[in-house]
């Protein structure tokens, strides 16, 4: 996605695991680029990044859903504008779900 951005999911409370990813900006702006990721559960923040750049290593979420109605990933423009920024949310998944 692109900053900025939010993306919300119904998760029904039906949900006792985790959601998991891996978050970076994307190798296709070539080192550029600055994003915060951010995951809220129920309106609560849960997961706070701080600001990823461009040429910085991927980072690992894992946020435990258990219980909780509404899943929402938000992507800001880490304070510089929105410039190259390419947000991946990769092998994004919510683990046992009903």
């Amino acid at each position: 996605m692109h900053a900025a951005s939010d993306v919300r999911y119904n998760l029904g409370a039906a949900c006792s695991g985790y959601f998991v990813s891996d978050v970076g900006v994307d190798d296709e702006v070539d080192g550029q680029g600055s994003v915060v990721f951010q995951v809220f559960l129920d309106g609560v923040k849960a997961y706070d990044s701080g600001v990823v750049s461009g040429i910085d290593p991927r980072k690992s979420v894992n946020v435990s859903v258990a219980g909780k109605n509404e899943l929402q990933l938000v992507v800001t423009d880490g304070g510089d504008g929105k410039s190259y920024d390419h947000a991946d949310w990769a092998n994004a998944q919510v683990t046992n779900c009903k």
